[in-house]
């Protein structure tokens, strides 16, 4: 995220077909959580991301700044995973 690595470690949470959840165990974002949900609409599949962020180290010296880049990188991951799924 903005030209910089970031390292963390996670625990994902499947529970097929609807829900995936992330927490971030260690790293600059250690205690937050992420919950992808899926939703079958009649044109797809409605993806949805919530997420509660706990900003740390150089991530919480930029605050809402990383917050911007944070819904980018998430949403890119999203629209890649489109393209794989839609394939």
């Amino acid at each position: 995220m903005a030209g910089r690595d970031i390292t963390q470690k996670t625990k994902h949470i499947l529970i097929p077909p609807e829900r995936h959840e992330v927490f971030i165990l260690d790293g600059d974002a250690k205690d937050s959580h992420v919950i992808e949900t899926y939703e079958s609409i009649s044109d797809g599949t409605k993806v949805t991301v919530d997420g509660d962020f706990n900003l740390a180290g150089k991530l919480k010296l930029v605050g809402f700044l990383a917050k911007g880049k944070i819904e980018k990188s998430i949403g890119e991951v999203m629209d890649a995973l489109a393209k794989i799924v839609e394939k």
